[in-house]
């Protein structure tokens, strides 16, 4: 049976029959069964390309009839405005057949608006909080032969639903810079992650234009540049996982929502090339005290304690000669014999407790002949683990931690010598040139 059917029959039972204790333990099981279906969604959801609308931008604009939809001009101007012509053809589709109703009652039920795609009809309670439902408006193309939605970062066929989590962030996001309209309780921590997505964009204008032509796919591409795209429509699922629990009060949320920080933060300082845009997405982390413990505890170390039975790396398969241009990345006057701590402090220009693992182990690496780049995940983590010893604190180090580290470090010692005479026969070269 399909795990979105189920989801949507037991949210019923949970607010009809007060059964939330049910709800939250069925919810998180069918959000894990969710995450293991990406090939499905992939396969049956994720179409190749979004809806395109055949009619002109003209024709459709002139379609729109300003006196039929005066309560809506205040958003459609501000809109307009705000983004690309190119970025309206959709929401001038929408709005020349639009059916608004205002509805008061809403409030009582905590609602302030929505958005039926199917009937093409908008609700809303107060005139001054249109924003949000208005965007989903614009950003919607819905499909009556396959009964298909694309709104925004979110498809929909049938019960099966993928993108919610993003598209919510980012509709809360664009409604708080268009209309300066509070965020919706409970959507803070989606708006944070569509905030802190479009730091993987040149211009975040790019992404705007992905949203408001529905282009899910599109975002998918863009994203491949920094992650596999299996792991980009996992990311997409955990968002979505965010959005569903979260309305319940379920404490599963506030981790994954750590932990999809972190992991954005980390495909961003592997593949980007701009330190000072990294600089800013730090900063940008750091407004969250949890995310900002955990990324500071990161920079020193990788994981608390040391596993069992771990072989020095440098037992491993080693390539024959550093690479000169690999060598020729250190500065040799940083290059001397010193603890290694010392060295990743200097070479890196950062004090000895914020050393960041990832660039500790590729100078290890580069430094012991080992190929780094070719390395499975599960080599490099044994590899960061033990580079750890080399820079945790003293006070910190368990006995088993202390002689993993004067080993490493009796071994860096012992390539001292001939690292060094190939650092000297580089440097005599460029002299000599």
């Amino acid at each position: 049976m399909n795990p979105d059917l189920i989801r949507n029959i037991l949210e019923l039972i949970g607010k009809f029959t007060g059964a939330v204790c049910i709800y939250n333990v069925s919810m998180t099981a069918l959000s894990k069964v969710k995450l293991k279906r990406e090939k499905q969604y992939e396969q049956y959801l994720i179409r190749e390309f979004p809806y395109v609308d055949p009619i002109p931008l003209e024709e459709r604009k002139k379609r729109v009839n300003s006196e039929k939809n005066k309560e809506l001009l205040f958003y459609i101007e501000n809109l307009e405005r705000f983004t690309d012509e190119e970025n309206l053809k959709n929401a001038y589709r929408n709005l020349s057949t639009v059916d608004v109703k205002w509805q008061p009652y809403k409030i009582i039920y905590g609602t302030l608006g929505s958005y039926d795609a199917k009937k093409n009809q908008l609700k809303y309670a107060l005139n001054d909080t249109l924003g949000y439902d208005f965007l989903n408006m614009c950003s919607t193309y819905y499909d009556v032969d396959s009964n298909e939605k694309q709104s925004g970062f979110s498809w929909q066929k049938g019960f099966s639903l993928i993108g919610k989590g993003l598209n919510v962030g980012y509709t809360e996001l664009l409604n708080a810079r268009i209309y300066n309209e509070d965020l919706i309780e409970g959507h803070e921590k989606e708006a944070r992650l569509a905030e802190l997505i479009e730091f993987f964009f040149d211009d975040p204008k790019e992404m705007e234009s992905l949203y408001f032509n529905h282009d899910l796919v599109g975002f998918i591409k863009h994203m491949e540049q920094f992650q596999d795209r299996d792991e980009v429509i996992k990311l997409i699922r955990e968002m979505d996982q965010i959005t569903f629990l979260s309305r319940l009060g379920n404490p599963l949320p506030t981790y994954e929502y750590i932990k999809i920080q972190l992991k954005l933060y980390d495909w961003f300082k592997e593949k980007n090339n701009d330190p000072e845009k990294l600089e800013e997405m730090e900063d940008f982390l750091n407004e969250d005290k949890m995310v900002s413990i955990a990324l500071k505890r990161q920079k020193t170390k990788l994981v608390k304690g040391f596993p069992k039975r771990v072989h020095p790396v440098f037992k491993g398969k080693k390539q024959e000669k550093s690479k000169q241009e690999d060598l020729d990345m250190i500065p040799f006057n940083l290059y001397q014999r010193k603890p290694f701590k010392e060295l990743c402090s200097e070479l890196f220009q950062v004090s000895e407790d914020e050393i960041n693992i990832l660039q500790a182990t590729k100078l290890y690496c580069l430094m012991t002949n080992i190929d780094f780049t070719n390395c499975d995940r599960k080599t490099r983590n044994t590899i960061a683990r033990q580079v750890q010893t080399l820079i945790l604190p003293e006070e910190e180090k368990t006995s088993l931690e202390q002689r993993m580290c004067n080993q490493l470090q009796k071994k860096l010692d012992y390539i001292w010598y001939n690292t060094t005479e190939e650092l000297e026969k580089i440097n005599a070269t460029k002299r000599i040139g």
